[in-house]
């Protein structure tokens, strides 16, 4: 009986967590404050992702790695702020309706967040190392480059409902190649982590078949 007991209290436990719907008027705030701390206009609407993406990299530009520091202790605040509701509010559905965005905005917004998450985090150490050469890297690759075309692929996994796995492994090589090219082999699972966190904010069809960090 009281193995019973037990079991039922940890599946009402785990459909709980399972059922607990998005506080989107939270969702909505906690990146209402992540934007005015960028001190991004988000009134009347929220801006288009290659604003944020634009006002991110004037930040580094200027700022170089204390701009870094600031921008992960705006993460870090988001991320706090989310709290719990985390696992049901990062799906583009949610910043479609929360954020009132675009649905390929919805991805770049959650896009970034993951990818963000994981510089301030388990990726800090490399990206300190290496932060320098990763501005410049950026900065030089010019429209129409190799690297753009590849990471234009991204647009041909958002708008195919069977995403083609061959490339988003296509997308994971020529990011590698590109930042080892510039910054040398030290930041190939670093590189490798980044592409493979931005293909799977859209989509987990590939999870089994993306190479290996």
């Amino acid at each position: 009986m009281k193995s019973s007991i037990g079991l039922l209290l940890i599946t009402a436990t785990v459909l709980g967590l399972v059922c607990q719907a998005c506080d989107q008027g939270r969702f909505h705030y906690c990146y209402s404050q992540y934007l005015s701390n960028l001190k991004i206009d988000f009134t009347p609407a929220f801006p288009v992702y290659s604003k944020v993406k634009s006002e991110i990299d004037e930040l580094l530009w200027a700022l170089r790695w204390h701009g870094q520091i600031k921008l992960c202790n705006f993460q870090h605040t988001l991320i706090r702020c989310i709290g719990p509701d985390a696992q049901s509010c990062l799906d583009t559905s949610q910043y479609e309706s929360a954020l009132g965005i675009r649905p390929s905005d919805a991805f770049q917004y959650k896009s970034d967040y993951l990818v963000r998450k994981f510089e301030c985090t388990e990726g800090l150490p490399a990206l300190a190392n290496s932060f320098d050469c990763l501005v410049e890297a950026d900065s030089a690759a010019p429209e129409g480059s190799a690297f753009n075309k590849c990471m234009s692929s991204q647009v041909h996994i958002i708008q195919t409902a069977l995403p083609n796995c061959t490339v988003a492994n296509d997308i994971i090589d020529c990011t590698i190649d590109y930042y080892t090219h510039h910054c040398g082999k030290a930041l190939k699972q670093f590189a490798c982590n980044v592409a493979k966190i931005r293909i799977q904010a859209i989509t987990d069809q590939c999870d089994l078949v993306l190479k290996k960090c």
